[in-house]
């Protein structure tokens, strides 16, 4: 298939769950975000191939639509608002995700398994030493939002590029994953691999990406030619709006693809 230079690709909807160190947004900082999303809200109700699939804004709504197959775009609340730091552990939910019970039912069954609870204690040495020796006993990442990130083409999400200020942030995470792995193989947990930093390389400079909207579809092979939805996205990271900053906080986080299931989705924050 010949692509459209700035396409936007739907992805088909994941059914897991992950066992993440993640970051959520500061409630007081969200509405810098919500500001950036009302933009782009206003650019989807005014372009011509994605304003009849309407945005929907509800964790409820989400799933619903899931469930009939529709193609449309989600809008992060605020309350989901984040970024995966390090994710630890990834659990196929073997079905279809058609409400919030079902990803709840699941996520208990998870917490029930043997493993899990050895594997939530190493979590838990992760975030202490991320605190120490990372944070410095600071409870916030301090972050700086370059701007939305806009690739050739946007597959499954629009994100912003999310650059943590702490001075080598980066190589003190790295050295605790690696020690973290190292323990983990000592205790003969099976995820142990699965240990990675959930990071981008833009110029010589790490970020993370803190998703805003997705678009999704049951048919993950769709394309809409997103020429005009792009260079009008283009014209806000040019607009004096970026960068600024963010604080986030960290959480050890049991969750859908889009932060979207029960608050209790958040174990330890």
């Amino acid at each position: 298939m010949l692509l459209h230079p700035h396409f936007i690709k739907f992805e088909k909807p994941e059914n897991r769950l992950s066992l993440s160190f993640s970051a959520v947004a500061k409630k007081e900082d969200r509405k810098r975000i919500s500001d950036i999303q009302k933009e782009i809200k206003k650019i989807v109700k005014k372009e011509e191939m994605l304003k009849d699939l309407g945005i929907e804004e509800e964790r409820e709504g989400l799933y619903k639509r899931i469930k009939r197959g529709d193609r449309f775009i989600y809008k992060y609340p605020p309350e989901s608002l984040h970024f995966s730091i390090v994710n630890f552990a990834t659990y196929d939910t073997g079905k279809n995700a058609v409400s919030l019970r079902d990803f709840d039912d699941v996520r208990k069954n998870i917490e029930d398994t043997a493993n899990f609870e050895k594997l939530r204690a190493n979590i838990e040495i992760f975030k202490g030493s991320f605190l120490r020796e990372v944070l410095e006993n600071n409870e916030f990442i301090d972050v700086q939002i370059g701007r939305i990130y806009l690739p050739a083409g946007i597959e499954g999400s629009l994100a912003l590029n999310a650059f943590p200020k702490t001075k080598c942030f980066f190589t003190n995470l790295g050295k605790i994953v690696e020690e973290t792995r190292k323990r983990m193989d000592t205790e003969k947990l099976p995820v142990s691999h699965n240990l990675k930093i959930k990071a981008y390389s833009e110029k010589n400079y790490q970020y993370f990406a803190l998703n805003i909207f997705r678009f999704i579809d049951r048919d993950e092979n769709h394309f809409n030619q997103g020429g005009t939805f792009y260079k009008k996205v283009e014209k806000i990271n040019s607009s004096g709006k970026f960068p600024f900053k963010l604080k986030m906080k960290p959480c050890i986080v049991i969750s859908d693809p889009y932060l979207a299931n029960d608050e209790p989705a958040k174990i330890d924050c």
